[in-house]
């Protein structure tokens, strides 16, 4: 009989006790609340830093005398950085631990950010930036999986969104901190900003953060994994000389891309791959070019940086909804309607009068709700998609992926042309790749069932 200090594999005819049954039954109490309230406050920070350079790209532009094209190299540098994290060091959360791998991501991002404070020239921005990329590429894949393995089923949709919401959240973070820092303290002080409350955050994350029950387990931990167990499900409390085991912990196989294109996950992995690689486009034209679009059109700085806050917010608002829809009706539908409203609103701003504010603000808050409430959605379904053994690597993999749709929308901004014809040029090319978001969302065959 399998005891806590050997192997986590199920004993011989099931003997002992399954700990992943009870803690997708687990529930809800101050152990979840911590779990989330600290993996959420990873998602802000992440938030918060992968769209500071486009809060300071218009008062960068006007310090420094370069041109908007020459940002595109700088913006592009971040996202492949977030794609090397996303696809290399995110994964070695399914090696290191979820709690070490998050740890390392936010201490490489935090201190990127603050030396962006510091450089002299394009170059060393460009560097610091793909830096800080690879922090940040690395933080969202082991945030979800920590998410994913801690929630209980019922709540995992919901919880997992709250905490994947702190994207938009620290864009409106963001985009207030930049409206009132940019025009006194210049750009610099933005990325100050940005880089030290990551940096007080690994403090924390470092003191409270407990590592995920169901990676100790699946790693044959399970004496380790005996106090988070405890914390998270009350249904009994485990000793020394309980047998607890995890079922996935029996999947065969090593962890490799291989293993995501497997006849049970190939359809998924190539319909998250679409999804992601169609959402990011999106939520990164924006992040990256509205206030220097909006700048061009006549808005003022601090009414540009307000404009990428109401589009975060508008995030945030429909990521929770979807998170709320998606226990009455599943992720297919709710995924699926939120890309038909992301694709008709963008081709709407395409065609409307972008000078009138109220227009703008308006039609910025629902594409931040479909283009936000979609990607949130897809960091929830690739959570579910994937099995603990091989959640990070297939999670990596998408946002990887998905980065390449990031890096393209960092050089269509400097791409298209500027004033009135450029915003319409960029919007319309946004709101056609969206279609190709509904595609992927209709692929995946392992959606989030219905809950209630």
């Amino acid at each position: 009989m399998t005891t806590t200090g050997g192997d986590s594999r199920a004993p011989e005819g099931g003997a002992g006790f399954e700990v992943g049954a009870l803690l997708d039954a687990a529930p809800l109490n101050a152990a979840h609340a911590r779990v989330i309230l600290l993996a959420a406050l990873a998602v802000v920070m992440d938030g918060f830093d992968i769209q500071v350079l486009g809060f300071a790209a218009p008062k960068l532009v006007e310090d420094w005398g370069v041109t908007r094209e020459a940002l595109a190299p700088i913006f592009a540098a971040g996202i492949v950085g977030m794609a090397i994290g996303a696809i290399v060091l995110g994964p070695r959360g399914d090696a290191w631990g979820r709690r070490r791998a998050l740890l390392a991501s936010v201490g490489v991002f935090a201190l990127a950010t603050l030396g962006c404070a510091l450089a002299q020239d394009t170059t060393q921005l460009l560097a610091l930036r793909g830096l800080a990329g690879v922090g940040l590429g690395a933080a969202l894949p082991n945030a979800t999986a920590m998410m994913a393995e801690t929630a209980p089923l019922r709540w995992r949709a919901l919880l997992t969104s709250t905490m994947i919401v702190g994207v938009p959240i620290g864009g409106v973070l963001g985009g207030e901190l930049a409206a009132r820092l940019l025009p006194e303290y210049g750009w610099r002080s933005i990325f100050v900003v940005g880089g030290l409350m990551p940096l007080v955050l690994v403090a924390v994350l470092a003191l409270w953060l407990p590592e995920s029950a169901r990676f100790l387990l699946r790693k044959g931990r399970a004496a380790e994994a005996l106090e988070p167990v405890n914390r998270l499900q009350r249904a009994r409390r485990f000793g020394t000389q309980d047998p607890i085991w995890l079922r996935e912990a029996d999947a065969p196989g090593s962890v490799s891309l291989a293993r995501l294109f497997e006849p049970a996950l190939r359809r998924d992995t190539i319909g998250l791959w679409t999804l992601f690689l169609a959402s990011m486009f999106g939520v990164f034209s924006f992040m990256n070019w509205m206030p220097t679009v909006m700048v061009g059109l006549g808005h003022d700085l601090g009414a540009a940086s307000r404009l990428l806050a109401v589009f975060n917010l508008g995030g945030v608002v429909f990521a929770l909804l979807g998170a709320w829809l998606m226990r009455w009706q599943g992720s297919r539908q709710v995924l699926g309607g939120f890309a038909v409203l992301a694709c008709l609103d963008v081709l709407c701003m395409a065609f409307a009068d972008l000078g009138d504010p109220w227009i703008v603000l308006g039609l910025a808050a629902i594409a931040g709700g479909g283009i936000n409430g979609l990607m949130v959605g897809s960091y929830v379904l690739s959570a579910h998609v994937y099995p603990t053994e091989v959640r990070t690597t297939g999670v990596g993999m998408a946002l990887g992926v998905g980065r390449a749709g990031a890096v393209l929308s960092s050089l269509s901004g400097a791409l298209v042309g500027s004033g009135a014809a450029g915003a319409s040029q960029l919007f319309l090319l946004v709101g056609l790749t969206l279609v190709f978001s509904f595609v992927g969302a209709m692929t995946v065959r392992r959606h989030l069932p219905r809950m209630a």
